[in-house]
């Protein structure tokens, strides 16, 4: 059935950004591939605020093309992104390029995942950066938005 292509071509999408990212581990976090692109979003200052207010959920990963830490995160975020089926979005910001972005969200380490819920930042993702536990976050961050 579709749900089960659909998923299928999603987890081909995955192991692909996982060979080229590996393959290219120097490259910057935020250009890794146009498969990671259709899960996750490259966002500058001004398509971030943009974003966050039409979704209802997004999870921003705020991270540096030179940080290892930032390349593995990628990675899982990718992954969560290919796995959650609450309606939540992914976007990556590369801070090093956009860097007016740190002070006007309070980010102060690398990598930062800020959740924003109806347009509003909410806080960091405190969690473990597997993409399991990311996606769980996303999908509790449209759960909790959705109940009463």
């Amino acid at each position: 059935d579709f749900d089960r292509m659909a998923h299928n071509f999603r987890l081909m999408l995955l192991c692909i950004f996982t060979v080229v990212t590996w393959a290219s581990a120097d490259e910057n976090v935020a250009t890794e591939t146009c498969e990671s692109r259709s899960l996750v979003v490259d966002l500058d200052p001004y398509s971030l605020e943009r974003f966050v207010v039409e979704n209802d959920v997004v999870l921003v990963s705020f991270c540096t093309g030179s940080s290892g830490k930032c390349r593995l995160l990628a990675s899982e975020f990718v992954k969560a992104a290919s796995l959650s089926q609450s309606g939540a979005r992914f976007a990556f910001v590369d801070a090093e390029k956009h860097r007016s972005v740190t002070p006007i969200y309070g980010i102060q380490e690398f990598p930062t995942i800020r959740t924003f819920v109806n347009g509003r930042m909410r806080d960091n993702y405190h969690g473990r950066r597997i993409a399991s536990d990311i996606r769980l976050a996303a999908d509790n961050l449209v759960d909790e938005m959705k109940s009463p």
